[in-house]
């Protein structure tokens, strides 16, 4: 840990170590993020941090909520000499936040800000979500009743869902599990923008969670001591014996999108450590080019009604750059040793990040969107010829079963990428939440490598004319409830798209110089 470098946002002072109570049952989540990325190696005891040389800074940023602190602990004082960023945080509502809510506008302002005049920014690596099964409001669990086996296999959460999750600066990660033959972890969000996926793990008992460090003693934390009239046992998943020996400062519970991360941000501390020079979009590019390839046996999602097919969820698709790219995996899982080799091998590095602003579609006028599978396309020229590294799909949409909408990004060379699966769980409508609902933010990393330059499309598809299912349950109590369908058809009131990329003079694909003739 680095000496005073953490820091207490409730008590403000420099330890924000947890302070517990006798009755009080749990560990410290922040604890267990941090073993994973720099647990001590090759020392018998526990788990093994992914970069165990790394230098660590912690703050309970989620005990205190506000702007300035969130500016503190993302870039600002704080942080300002952070190299790596771990947000092992999410929401997880049954609604798609538009952009005015919780602070975005402002937050994305300070972070273009941070990124554009800090002198080295952090790579700021963010969980993905937790809501594959279901999603929580108010203490209430949200449940889709399938209608098919097949839109069993669509998740309940989008990563999009939320406006942070689809900025270009956050780099998301989703959870896997140690099953090869079904790699997403069961609880794991998915979706287009995500850019990895790494270990998280599942419960650790019947399949294994993550091996991690708790907070010290056998009074308190994850592997905590209980005590009975027979006698006491140890929580925390590993044995007595071992508990005894390092005072139940391990557990072998850890998982979520909340493990996944801090498994990429040692991956990303190993890969600046062989380059020091890569900036934070060199380390994730190099991350994203040497990901491994998972679950090749998937097969897309297909759903059908009056006798059409759509595919919902898309299998592997390689872009015309030669990337290949899945909404639950991102580019792969990472891969800490092809990622050091290629940082460390005459690696050249990026160009100067550029962006063209919001480009608004040629059809300017309001457009329903019909119930059917063929949709509703929008057009969008873009002039500026960069190799892409994100986009971002702005869109103000009246619908009043939102979650129908599938919504498709087409690249000029063809690539499709799907921002929004359809028959998620995100069914109230923003209006009745928020006074001025705004737009909503997409984002795809599908296009990576890709030429900017060209005509995009952006396609929505209400995939149900039907009823759709739900329950809505208080501690798994609920009965079926049905959604309605739209009585009028929905309106694309607004569309614009955002490319980020660079100019692509003297580099390849991957990254290399290119030979001279």
């Amino acid at each position: 840990m680095v000496p005073s470098g953490s820091y207490d946002f409730v008590d403000n002072d420099d330890d924000p170590s947890p302070v517990y109570k006798d009755d009080e049952d749990g560990g410290d989540h922040g604890t267990s993020v941090a073993g994973l990325i720099g647990a001590a190696g090759f020392n018998s005891l526990g788990g093994r941090g992914v970069a165990p040389e790394s230098s660590l800074t912690g703050f309970n940023y989620l005990n205190s909520q506000t702007l300035e602190t969130w500016k503190s602990t993302h870039g600002g004082e704080k942080t300002s000499n952070a190299r790596i960023i771990n947000q092992s945080y999410g929401y997880g509502l049954p609604l798609i936040l538009p952009t005015t809510s919780f602070k975005f506008n402002i937050e994305e302002a300070i972070l273009e800000d941070y990124f554009a005049t800090a002198q080295q920014p952090a790579l700021m690596i963010k969980s993905a979500g937790n809501g594959f099964n279901s999603l929580y409001y108010w203490f209430y669990s949200y449940i889709r009743v399938n209608s098919s086996p097949e839109e069993a296999r669509l998740t309940h959460q989008l990563a999009n869902s939320d406006p942070s999750n689809a900025s270009f600066y956050n780099t998301l990660v989703s959870a896997l599990g140690a099953n090869a033959a079904s790699p997403l972890s069961s609880y794991s969000t998915t979706g287009a923008a995500v850019m990895f996926s790494a270990p998280g793990g599942e419960y650790g008992e019947d399949q294994p969670a993550m091996i991690t460090t708790d907070v010290e003693g056998c009074e308190k934390g994850y592997s905590k001591e209980r005590f009975y009239d027979w006698g006491s046992y140890f929580t925390g998943g590993l044995d007595d014996r071992f508990q005894a020996v390092t005072q139940c400062s391990y557990t072998s519970q850890f998982n979520g999108t909340s493990s996944a991360a801090p498994v990429a941000s040692g991956v990303a501390a190993l890969v600046m450590e062989a380059n020091p020079a890569m900036t934070w979009r060199d380390v994730r590019y190099v991350m994203a080019k040497t990901a491994t390839k998972i679950d090749l046996d998937f097969q897309p999602v297909e759903l059908t009604q009056q006798g059409q097919r759509y595919t919902a969820e898309q299998s592997w698709v390689t872009n015309a750059a030669g990337n290949s790219f899945h909404n639950w995996y991102g580019f792969g899982m990472v891969n800490a040793t092809e990622a050091v080799q290629m940082a460390s091998r005459d690696y050249v590095l990026l160009p100067p990040l550029e962006s063209t602003g919001f480009v608004s579609s040629s059809e300017l006028e309001p457009n329903k969107i019909p119930e059917n599978f063929t949709g509703l396309t929008k057009s969008f020229e873009v002039t500026e010829d960069w190799k892409v590294e994100g986009v971002q799909l702005k869109l103000d949409i009246d619908h009043k079963r939102i979650n129908d909408l599938s919504v498709e990004v087409i690249s000029p060379s063809g690539t499709k990428s799907i921002v929004v699966t359809a028959r998620n769980m995100h069914i109230m409508s923003p209006d009745e939440v928020f006074i001025n609902e705004g737009p909503l933010l997409f984002l795809s990393h599908a296009f990576l490598d890709e030429k900017s330059k060209g005509t995009w499309k952006v396609r929505i598809v209400d995939t149900n004319n039907g009823k759709m299912e739900y329950r809505k349950t208080f501690f798994g109590e609920g009965d079926p409830e049905v959604l309605e369908n739209n009585a009028e058809l929905g309106t694309v009131k607004n569309a614009s798209i955002k490319i980020y990329g660079h100019s692509d003079s003297g580099r390849d694909v991957a990254g290399n110089k290119e030979s001279q003739s």
